[in-house]
């Protein structure tokens, strides 16, 4: 089963991501944390098992997507999952920002969960399910 973690501060984004995964009928388990840090606290907690891929909003208060990354990517456990900004955003310096900091891709949030659904699907399908 691959584990999927979204962070993202608005809610109605939380559940159209989580809806768009019900779409693709894989076996996914899905967390979420409502903004980095809060996130960053969950993956340091003793025990907790990576995800294997992570979706983070890029505005967002307390700890940013861009914040995210930097710091994810500095942890030894968590270095290697792939982890995608997921945003209103369609800004080139933004996106060049981010995958410059680590980030794996950046994916402009959809009007549809049928199109988030389908921008998801070859994300999920290419990532190796950790033994959890």
């Amino acid at each position: 089963m691959k584990k999927v973690l979204l962070i993202d501060d608005d809610i109605d984004d939380r559940d159209m991501f989580r809806a768009a995964l019900k779409l693709l009928d894989a076996e996914i388990e899905y967390i979420e944390a409502v903004d980095g840090h809060e996130a960053l606290e969950m993956l340091s907690e003793l025990g907790f098992v990576a995800p294997d891929i992570i979706f983070v909003d890029l505005n967002m208060p307390r700890v940013t997507g861009l914040e995210f990354v930097i710091r994810v990517k500095a942890l030894a456990k968590y270095h290697k999952v792939p982890t995608y900004i997921y945003t209103t955003s369609a800004s080139p310096r933004e996106r060049v920002n981010c995958i410059s900091a680590g980030a794996s891709g950046y994916i402009v949030k959809k009007m549809t969960t049928k199109d988030l659904a389908a921008e998801l699907a070859p994300l999920l399908s290419k990532i190796a399910v950790a033994q959890h």
